[in-house]
């Protein structure tokens, strides 16, 4: 574990923070005016489908140890978190009130 860290510069952290900014802006107005009260399963659908590649890219290209990490190796670890970040979400929505039960499972998982 004595391998160095890369470092980044503030414009290209600045520079991935604006891609992923304009991909959820992208995201947002195709889902259009009021989706995400009107229909918010939809809305947010088209978010995750629109931003998880774009985020998944952009910090794939940015890992920390570039000789012992390959991009693809990064990618499928973020590839792997989604999964295991929308359960761990949808079960604090649960702890946090959210109701539970097969009819509601599309709208929590959500």
């Amino acid at each position: 574990m004595g391998a160095e860290a890369t470092q980044i510069s503030a414009f290209t952290a600045a520079a991935a923070h604006t891609l992923c900014f304009a991909g959820l802006a992208v995201a947002h107005s195709l889902a259009g005016r009021g989706a995400l009260v009107s229909d918010p399963a939809l809305a947010l659908r088209l978010l995750v489908v629109c931003e998880a590649p774009l985020v998944i890219v952009v910090f794939s290209l940015l890992r920390r140890d570039p000789k012992h990490c390959s991009f693809l190796k990064a990618a499928a670890r973020g590839l792997l978190g989604l999964p295991i970040g929308a359960l761990l979400n949808a079960f604090g929505a649960v702890v946090l009130g959210a109701p539970v039960g097969i009819k509601f499972w599309t709208a929590t998982i959500y």
